[in-house]
Order: structure tokens, then sequence, then C-alpha cells
């Protein structure tokens, strides 16, 4: 087993919302995600909100976007969806997909890691990965690209 300190409990613990523990990551395939994903559901704000929609309308209306790392869908997918556009989404948390999935029962999902995954074999018009690809390691930040 090996001790995993950075990544999502780094984050949570720069929002003031948890105090730092390790993580085991031995048996978690959801990069430690699983662990604090409701602290991170209840510290999610809207910072890239408008970032996101801007970087949207240079979309086709209506395309296809992918979201790595999505988490609940709470406030990306939701605006985007809003906006027309079809989402899918990966996320590697069962308690964040499950959150996804009571929010968005008509969006695609997959419960998996990003470095893992086949992206539903689709392509898409543009894939977004907000917070996801700095928490990576190289070889995993190199998969998924």
């Amino acid at each position: 087993m090996r001790a995993y300190t950075r990544g999502p409990q780094e984050m949570l613990e720069r929002t003031g919302r948890c105090k730092r523990r390790e993580i085991v990551l031995s048996d978690d395939t959801s990069n430690g995600w699983e662990a604090v994903a409701q602290q991170f559901m209840a510290a999610r704000s809207a910072i890239g909100l408008e970032t996101v929609r801007a970087w949207a309308r240079a979309l086709p209306p209506g395309g296809s976007i992918l979201d790595l790392g999505a988490g609940s869908g709470v406030p990306l997918v939701a605006a985007l969806i809003e906006q027309g556009f079809v989402v899918s989404a990966v996320d590697a948390s069962p308690t964040l997909v499950a959150a996804f999935r009571r929010r968005f029962p008509h969006a695609e999902i997959a419960c998996e890691p990003a470095e893992h995954s086949t992206f539903f074999n689709h392509s898409f018009d543009g894939v977004m990965a907000i917070g996801l690809m700095f928490l990576l390691p190289a070889a995993a930040q190199r998969a998924v690209i």
C-alpha cells in the first residue's frame, strides 16, 4: 500500500473544508475522490462557470461535450445541458457518479478513472477536464491526453 496525500485531499485542504489525513489507495480506483466525495460536493462553487459557458459558445450548437472528472455535474454540466449541449461524463468516484445520475438521468456517465476510460468509444466536439489534469501523475496525464 502507498499513502497518497496530494490530489483531491490537498484541494479540499486549500478550501479549508477538511483537515489533512492520509488516503490509502491500495484498493481505491477513484484516485482518492471517493474518500472526499461528500466534502467535494459541499465545497464545489461556481468558479469557472462563466469561462466554461464562453468556451462552449465556440462549439457547434447542440454539440457533444465530454467532461472528464465531472463530479456530480454541478454546476458545469448543468449549465452546458441548459445551453443545449449533449454531455457525456467520466468520474472515478461511485458517490459522485450516483449524484450525477440522480441529477442528469439521461446523460451518459462512466464510473472509471479518466486514464483508463475508453471515452464511450465516441468522438466529441469538445472535452473539458476542469480541475482534473493537474491532480494526475504525469503518466496518467499522458494516458488521458
